[in-house]
């Protein structure tokens, strides 16, 4: 329903030791517009930022394989509470499809704006907001919250133009080392680029302070 949050990308860390590409590598810094060391997840803007007031937050500067990561430690616990699913990020078309609802909705909540219902330039713009802070107004016909900005959100499908054909290889899970779609738009866009069609692309192993993900229930 939400994007992960920072208590649960912590929660992760300390259970696991994992250790994200931005700290090995540096995270995305505005200032220097490149990677820089001291920008990683629990210090998204550099070392005097913190998430210490921002743990319900959605998590940033994590990578796509910080993500995947993230999935396969759920994995054992879905084993045992549910049987039959596997937890993954979400294949584009999976996204835009929770997204948009079953009429298809320009925006998760329909085809007309309103900037009260998301996080992005006209409404908030400045960073990130809590998770959820828009709804129930903001969510999509199928519950899913935070789907019009906040941060974009990776997905599992490669990126490639559209129409979207899912026997081109662009959902071949032995690739990982193409462009992968991002969606969502996040809180620095305009109107136009957070809605559901909005696609991004980038490199599986980009990091910033923009980027987060949420988790999806596969059967297996």
């Amino acid at each position: 329903k939400y994007p992960v949050t920072n208590a649960q990308f912590e929660l992760f860390v300390k259970e696991t030791g994992y250790t994200t590409r931005a700290e090995k590598e540096g995270g995305w810094s505005p200032e220097k517009a490149g990677y820089a060391e001291g920008f990683f997840w629990r210090q998204p803007l550099g070392e005097k930022s913190s998430i210490a007031d921002k743990l319900d937050h959605p998590v940033v500067q994590v990578s796509r394989e910080d993500a995947l990561a993230f999935c396969a430690w759920l994995e054992p616990l879905c084993g045992s509470e549910l049987p039959g699913f596997k937890p993954s990020l979400p294949s584009e078309v999976e996204w835009e499809k929770a997204a948009r609802g079953e009429y298809g909705n320009i925006w998760p909540w329909g085809n007309e704006f309103d900037p009260q219902r998301c996080n992005f330039a006209e409404s908030t713009g400045k960073g990130t907001t809590t998770v959820g802070a828009f709804s129930p107004r903001g969510d999509s016909p199928y519950g899913a919250a935070d789907m019009a900005g906040n941060v974009w959100e990776w997905t599992r499908s490669i990126h490639r133009s559209y129409p979207y054909d899912p026997s081109d290889g662009r959902e071949d899970a032995s690739i990982q080392d193409q462009p992968f779609v991002l969606r969502g738009g996040a809180f620095n866009l305009n109107r136009q680029s957070v809605r559901c069609a909005s696609r991004g692309g980038d490199s599986p192993g980009d990091r910033n302070s923009l980027m987060g993900f949420r988790v999806v229930l596969l059967p297996i």
